[in-house]
């Protein structure tokens, strides 16, 4: 095992010792660590991508923990480059102030580049982001919104307290399944929040991961996959509430939850029994829905296979499209990298890199009109219409590896 790795043998929730392994996936490089073309002698650390069931409450996790130094010092993923997210954030923030009826102070964890907050600036409120992309909270404080430029800790929270009083609202989006120690996290939202004022955060839902498959939300720094039923009962050790719980649409199906102090102003929506009872009925604490979605991936791989095999025959090229995380993880379970010319990508920091691991060049969707491969695997699924739509002029075969595999002439 790496030395960059520490192995995980308790419940990031409730502690527990009682972990079976739910999922496997194999060796994975980490899956935004596309290098450029001077690294490509180096290789490149492929880790264990192995998700643990806890039998005690039901908590899903990596069981290995890559050092977060490896993927967040050089960071480069921003938020802007996602489609749709930016317009997301905004809704979503403007649903937080006009249900909740709050403003003043907001402080948001894993800020990355920004857009949530500066929304909420724009509305008047007093922001604060916390960040350890360094390359990025720089950024985002030279165009206005102050970023620490470190990991959000209970150390942290009180010194923003001190500094700056109690926050009306703590954010957190799409980054408490990277986190190691959730204990940690909880003591400082719960350091920082005003008496009346919420922690609102969104992060993948481990229903929709089960029910549709998704796998390319499984990679090594999501080491949490969160559901409704353990989260309300870690809320509940560390002096929170849970008071609402909503299913939301980025990542291919998300959870927002919305939490107070223990005791707070604010009633429980009946919303949290509703999804912690469809939980129950589905089987998410139980082995045997892993299997299950064990079964459903090998059967897509089973799948795409004859796709790859005819190209092959017919000397077509193929080639991929989506330079990404959850690409990464759909290339190395689904073995494509060997039978790939390129992956495709309009992002400008990933053009001219190589993917992690197989090093498979990023070319621009132009590549479409100079020299257009056979087939396009897209990786990007879940923008599959858009990027057709875009591309008229493309007369090969798209594929679609997801929720079915699907051949688009």
């Amino acid at each position: 095992m790496s030395n960059n790795v520490t192995v995980r043998t308790t419940c990031r929730l409730c502690g527990g010792a009682h972990l079976e392994v739910a999922l496997s996936l194999g060796n994975v490089p980490l899956g935004d660590n596309f290098i450029q073309a001077k690294d490509l002698s180096q290789s490149q650390t492929a880790y264990p991508v192995t998700m643990m069931l806890c039998l005690d409450c039901g908590q899903v996790q990596l069981s290995n923990m890559v050092d977060p130094g490896e993927i967040y010092t050089n960071y480069v993923y921003k938020t802007s480059v996602s489609h749709g997210l930016v317009a997301h954030f905004e809704h979503y923030a403007d649903v937080v102030m006009a249900r909740f009826n709050l403003t003043g102070f907001v402080v948001e964890i894993g800020s990355n580049e920004g857009s949530m907050l500066r929304y909420f600036k724009h509305h008047g409120w007093r922001v604060m982001g916390v960040d350890p992309a360094l390359d990025i909270a720089h950024q985002a404080t030279n165009s206005g919104i102050g970023t620490l430029p470190e990991y959000f800790t209970v150390d942290i929270g009180r010194s923003i307290r001190r500094v700056n009083g109690a926050a009306q609202l703590i954010v957190a989006n799409n980054v408490l399944a990277n986190i190691d120690d959730l204990d940690d996290i909880a003591a400082g939202v719960k350091a920082l929040l005003a008496p009346d004022g919420l922690f609102v955060f969104e992060t993948s839902y481990l229903l929709d991961v089960v029910e549709k498959g998704l796998i390319d939300t499984i990679f090594s720094e999501h080491v949490s996959y969160f559901s409704v039923a353990p989260l309300r009962r870690f809320f509940q050790r560390h002096g929170l509430e849970l008071i609402d719980a909503e299913r939301t649409t980025p990542k291919g199906g998300s959870l927002r939850c919305t939490v107070q102090l223990q005791g707070g102003p604010r009633k429980v929506s009946v919303n949290v029994d509703v999804l912690a009872n469809v939980e129950g009925a589905y089987g998410l604490d139980q082995l045997g829905i892993y299997h299950k979605l064990e079964r459903q991936l090998a059967g897509l791989k089973y799948d795409l296979w004859p796709i790859i095999q005819y190209a092959k025959e017919k000397r077509q090229t193929i080639a991929a499209w989506g330079a990404s995380d959850g690409g990464t993880s759909m290339l190395y379970y689904f073995r494509l990298g060997p039978h790939l010319t390129c992956l495709i990508d309009d992002n400008p920091a990933k053009i001219g890199t190589f993917s992690p691991g197989y090093h498979l060049p990023v070319l621009p969707s132009s590549i479409l009109e100079t020299a257009p491969p056979d087939v396009i695997i897209l990786l990007a699924w879940r923008y599959a219409d858009e990027i057709i739509k875009a591309h008229p002029e493309y007369k090969g075969k798209w594929v679609l590896p997801l929720p079915e595999v699907k051949v688009m002439p």
